[in-house]
């Protein structure tokens, strides 16, 4: 369920460790927005109001250290732009600040046309 206490104007990190998930020319590319496919959900991180170098602390400590890897950037999304592709933003804390991004379409190529979309949509950042 789509989770209203998630404003439309908020920003979502989605933290990149793969670099084939940052296109050459420095965007995001959709393979970094594609949903997990274990759950079927895309993990993302709440940050509005945050400095970029706090959001990569964040991206370190919760994504990165656990699975020892570093954080090249993020995806920044706005919240109305997913649910603009028929996607719900809800919280799913623990940890502070996670939410995910559910309601994706069955099929994989629909899965892809809607990352493509959120890709186009979305600011790489870099840590």
């Amino acid at each position: 369920m789509d989770d209203p206490a998630i404003l439309d104007s908020e920003h979502l990190a989605h933290f990149i460790l793969e670099q084939n998930k940052i296109r050459g020319d420095g965007t995001v590319h959709h393979r970094a927005l594609m949903p997990s496919t274990k759950t079927g959900n895309k993990s993302v991180f709440r940050v509005d109001g945050l400095d970029d170098h706090v959001v990569c602390d964040l991206g370190r400590k919760e994504v990165g250290q656990p699975q020892g890897r570093p954080i090249l950037g993020w995806a920044d999304l706005v919240a109305l732009d997913v649910r603009e592709q028929k996607l719900n933003v809800r919280s799913d804390e623990p940890p502070s600040r996670h939410a995910l991004i559910e309601g994706w379409p069955p099929a994989i190529e629909d899965q892809r046309t809607v990352a493509m979309v959120l890709a186009q949509r979305a600011s790489l950042k870099r840590c």
